[in-house]
């Protein structure tokens, strides 16, 4: 009300409306569950980091002229490992080639993306940036082994089976999923959950007209992060009733609000 507004009135109004029971409770997940979203939000994190390390070795090697990523799919399997223990030791590319499996008729493109030259601190910055790797790697999976042992301790594994089920969804993605929605049921129905979640779409309405904007954005940053990755798995997964859908809206609205959609 204009002209009444004091910090002693707006406490007297607050104290009135709690009391009086007219504030809608937030929702807050139990213990168990709340552990196991910090679980899993760390595991986004260090998944995160370790993605930077990987990117600031192939800037390395591209600066070197090295450009091996243009050829394997993988710089950091097997056969990318092998070749790029060989540039930091300096050995003869063609003796390393003669060992590694897997690339087949891809000799010829390696040697061609090899002709760089590292110099030792580029060696030094990869060999610092690899055992970084390795470092993270064995805390993912550590991470995943104590989010399994959280799964079954709520006694969560048939909602994770029911989650597994859906194409792109695997053990991490579903765990993250249920972490951060929790208890299903507190939710009345479908779309109360999807305004939860910050994915349903903005309504804004002028003169007598509606439309729909961007998504509210206002739920958990990390399930609507994690839906969307999942989406673009199904994209290219093989066909299914989801992709039916992604592609049906894909023709009308374009990709990003098919991937949202989905």
């Amino acid at each position: 009300m204009p002209g009444r507004k004091t910090d002693y009135l707006d406490s007297e109004w607050l104290a009135e409306i709690c009391l009086n029971g007219q504030i809608k409770p937030s929702f807050i997940p139990s213990k168990e569950i709340r552990e196991l979203r910090d679980l899993t939000r760390t595991r986004t994190k260090t998944t995160q980091t370790l993605t930077a390390f990987k990117n600031r070795v192939h800037k390395v090697l591209e600066k070197a002229n090295i450009r091996i990523s243009g050829v394997l799919s993988e710089l950091f399997g097997i056969a990318g490992l092998q070749i790029l223990n060989a540039l930091l030791d300096k050995k003869d590319i063609d003796e390393v080639l003669k060992k590694v499996k897997r690339i087949g008729k891809k000799k010829a493109a390696i040697k061609e993306a090899v002709r760089g030259e590292l110099s030792q601190t580029d060696i030094w910055l990869i060999r610092e940036c690899l055992e970084t790797i390795d470092f993270l790697k064995r805390k993912i999976n550590l991470l995943d082994s104590m989010i399994n042992q959280r799964i079954e301790n709520t006694k969560k594994q048939d909602q994770m089976q029911i989650l597994m089920s859906i194409p792109g969804i695997s053990f991490t993605s579903a765990s993250a999923i249920l972490a951060e929605i929790g208890d299903v049921n507190v939710f009345p129905n479908p779309k109360s959950l999807v305004g939860w979640s910050g994915l349903a779409p903005s309504l804004n309405e002028s003169a007598g007209k509606s439309s729909n904007g961007h998504i509210t954005k206002k739920g958990s940053k990390y399930l609507r992060r994690m839906l969307v990755q999942c989406a673009h798995v199904i994209a290219g997964h093989k066909p299914n009733r989801l992709r039916f859908f992604l592609q049906r809206i894909l023709m009308k609205k374009g990709k990003k609000i098919a991937i949202v959609a989905l």
